[in-house]
């Protein structure tokens, strides 16, 4: 169940109902401007081999969309996320790399950002705007985590690859997980360590970011204080 969804009673459930169905509507509404917006996205990224994977991007991203419109309209939550699931598990026995995956929620995340940003300014309904875009951050994060365990599970990807899903939220994060790492190796070594602890120290190092993952880059790329609810989410 969404973590949308926690702790709401009868009346906040019906609210809850209505702001999804409002939700799906607007992304239908923009559906074509947010699948040309996502594909401008993703590729302005500009990272090797991610064009090779363009076709299977595109189509995973369009069905993420759909997953959206359709299951939100409908208040059907856990088809929403067996949806996805089952999306995430094809996408990766496809073999999609998960560095093109990353891309394809970065750019996802972006543009629906984006359509939200611009609705804030052409009307003045900026307080539902704002709990649409909660709610798309907050899913977003939910599914993109639906879609890492999938990859582990089916790539069984090492402890490196899984650090690296930090980078999702903060491109600066990559170089700054190099960097950790080849720092702690070299104090392990001149401490005399050992082979085998330096070992781990190169394995594990990258790990120290690993609680970027589920918080959104809205919270993580924001200058100045963050509100009481954004910190609750940190939390």
């Amino acid at each position: 169940m969404s973590s949308i969804m926690e702790g709401c009673g009868k009346a906040m459930m019906e609210d809850s109902l209505v702001l999804l169905k409002e939700l799906a509507y607007v992304l239908n509404e923009n559906s074509s401007r947010i699948i040309s917006g996502w594909v401008d996205f993703y590729a302005s990224y500009n990272i090797n081999n991610l064009y090779q994977d363009y076709a299977e991007a595109l189509d995973g991203v369009t069905k993420i969309l759909n997953n959206y419109i359709l299951y939100f309209d409908s208040g059907e939550f856990y088809g929403f996320y067996k949806a996805n699931k089952m999306l995430a598990e094809n996408m990766a026995a496809n073999y999609i790399s998960w560095e093109a995956m990353e891309q394809v929620f970065r750019a996802f995340e972006a543009i629906c950002s984006s359509v939200f940003n611009d609705k804030k300014r052409t009307c003045g309904a900026i307080d539902r705007i704002d709990k649409y875009q909660t709610v798309m951050n907050k899913t977003i994060n939910e599914v993109f985590n639906i879609f890492l365990k999938a990859f582990l599970e089916v790539k069984d990807t090492n402890l490196v690859a899984l650090a690296k899903m930090a980078e999702y939220h903060d491109l600066e994060t990559s170089k700054h997980l190099v960097r950790t790492r080849e720092y702690a190796v070299l104090l392990a070594k001149e401490l005399d360590k050992g082979e085998q602890f330096t070992k781990c120290i190169y394995k594990a190092g990258p790990l120290h970011d690993i609680g970027k993952i589920g918080i959104s880059e809205t919270i993580l790329q924001k200058k100045g204080k963050l509100s009481k609810e954004e910190f609750e989410e940190v939390k």
